[in-house]
């Protein structure tokens, strides 16, 4: 029982860590100037196009200087003005969502392993005289 219970949380939270140690959002072209650590997923140019910036080949675009550059899909590398864009979908790790999550997925455990332990050892371990 407790082998299943573990294995079936563990992979609960190894999906929702990944999904959810980020934030996404809209932006507006002058709070991209001298963004560190932001992918660039989408823009929203002055002109009312989209561009995609995320693909098969990048995770996405990045600031450089006063443009963003990004890989299409087929393989050229393309940068735009920051002057031509009004919006852009980021996404950037969020470190306080990690914590959080970390900290949830530990106390789980924790409680696991407790009740597991009040129910007897025999949970635990396998049964290996039954083997020979």
């Amino acid at each position: 029982m407790f082998k299943k219970s573990f294995a079936i949380i563990t992979i609960v939270c190894f999906v929702f860590f990944m999904q959810n140690c980020t934030t996404t959002k809209w932006i507006t072209a002058e709070k991209l100037q001298g963004s560190n650590g932001k992918k660039i997923l989408q823009l929203e140019m002055t002109d009312g196009t989209s561009i995609q910036c995320k693909n098969s080949l990048s995770k996405g675009g990045q600031v450089v200087n006063d443009k963003i550059v990004f890989t299409l899909n087929d393989g050229t590398i393309k940068t735009v003005s920051l002057s031509e864009v009004r919006m852009a979908y980021v996404k950037k790790f969020s470190a306080g969502k990690t914590i959080l999550f970390a900290a949830g997925a530990l106390a789980v455990v924790l409680v696991v392993l407790a009740v597991s332990l009040a129910n007897g050892l025999e949970d635990i371990f396998i049964d290996t005289s039954s083997m020979l």
